[in-house]
């Protein structure tokens, strides 16, 4: 009986003691982690990254702070919000990188943002699935998640993509989509809500995460210089996060790697280049078929960073080979090229289109594509579509 009522009271401990150690880890999370420390980007099985959904925080760019919502399907939005599978509006899916997902802005000075501004929301609906660092390898199984896995529907699929799509291409080119068993998302749903609401695992991601981005920078030792500037922590983790299975350490290790601008023009990068373009041109055309299989219009968009606007050439060899790509398959294009080039009146008073040093758009340089998407939507659709 004594033993028994020993066993009790070590029980009895144990259990208070969790309960103690769970009341002062939630307790100190409320305090140590603040909302611009609250992760929003999550590891996928399928498409490898994506956004978390129904997310309120405040979120960095280099050092930039602006506010960041996203929806239930963890698509960035104006706010958090439910979207239905089916609508019987007209629902316009876009697909791309950083610039669409719209880094360092909010949401309602994105193109994305303008848009749901001006369209006609009774009849037409934009929905945002782009995160940063995708290329057309996870376009294609993004989309394909989308419409196979969760169910959704949608009408039409912009794609937009730049010069980054090349590396990222060969970082991407063994991901292949795993399917996770129900335990699996269960774990996964549960790891998100820690990281952000437990001191604990919140810690223990940031300790992971600085020995995953100080591996890459051992590697990487052209980003020696971003080291000790605060200003760049932030994305270099993210950057650094999305190279984590790649193994070619040659190639980490040369600077002209991670100047993929420059990959088109340069003789050492050009055969690499090259196949960067096949990658995408295969997994654009499986993304074009997946399309044309469940009836979605698909429309390709190519914009230029700084280094192709100083070189004033609306369309260079990274245009001309999506150009020509689309034609062959009949697919819609948009070449922003000659927009930033040959900008409007604005740019004579002096507005700037970037994020300063960077390849980014500011508000200005969202306008700009919100402008050239307007025309295209406007002479699209057979009704009104602004408000």
């Amino acid at each position: 009986m004594k033993k028994n009522y020993t066993i009790r009271n070590i029980l009895f401990l144990f259990l208070l003691m969790i309960i103690v150690f769970a009341m002062l880890d939630q307790s100190l999370a409320r305090i140590m982690i603040k909302n611009t420390d609250r992760t929003f980007r999550s590891a996928h099985s399928w498409y490898h990254h994506g956004l978390l959904p129904n997310q309120k925080v405040i979120a960095s760019w280099y050092n930039i702070k602006y506010p960041l919502y996203t929806n239930s399907l963890g698509f960035r939005d104006a706010e958090m919000r439910n979207i239905p599978l089916q609508t019987d509006k007209k629902r316009i899916l876009f697909m791309g990188y950083s610039h669409t997902e719209g880094v360092g802005v909010p949401f309602n000075e994105t193109f994305t943002g303008k848009l749901m501004e001006k369209l006609d929301t009774s009849k037409i609906e934009i929905l945002n699935a782009a995160a940063v660092s995708y290329s057309p390898r996870i376009y294609y199984l993004k989309t394909k998640y989308l419409i196979e896995e969760v169910g959704l529907k949608f009408d039409e699929l912009f794609v937009f993509i730049d010069l980054s799509d090349i590396q990222n291409e060969i970082v991407y080119q063994d991901l292949e989509p795993k399917i996770p068993g129900s335990f699996n998302k269960a774990y996964s749903k549960m790891k998100n809500r820690l990281v952000n609401h437990s001191y604990t695992v919140h810690t223990l991601s940031q300790l992971k995460q600085n020995r995953q981005t100080a591996r890459f920078l051992k590697k990487a030792a052209v980003f020696d210089e971003y080291r000790q500037k605060e200003a760049h922590v932030d994305a270099l983790e993210l950057y650094a996060s999305f190279f984590d299975g790649f193994d070619d350490n040659t190639l980490l290790s040369n600077p002209q790697f991670h100047g993929v601008s420059d990959w088109l023009y340069n003789e050492n990068f050009s055969e690499l280049a090259q196949f960067g373009l096949e990658l995408g041109k295969k997994n654009m055309l499986k993304l074009h078929q997946l399309c044309s299989e469940h009836g979605i219009s698909m429309t390709i968009s190519v914009h230029p960073w700084q280094e192709q606007i100083a070189l004033m050439q609306p369309e260079d060899k990274y245009v001309s080979f999506w150009k020509n790509f689309a034609e062959e398959y009949d697919i819609g294009f948009i070449n922003l090229y000659p927009v930033f080039i040959n900008p409007p009146v604005s740019a004579a008073l002096g507005m700037e289109f970037f994020i300063p040093n960077d390849n980014h758009w500011n508000k200005n340089g969202h306008w700009l594509v919100t402008s050239e998407l307007e025309k295209k939507l406007n002479k699209q659709f057979e009704y009104q579509t602004l408000k």
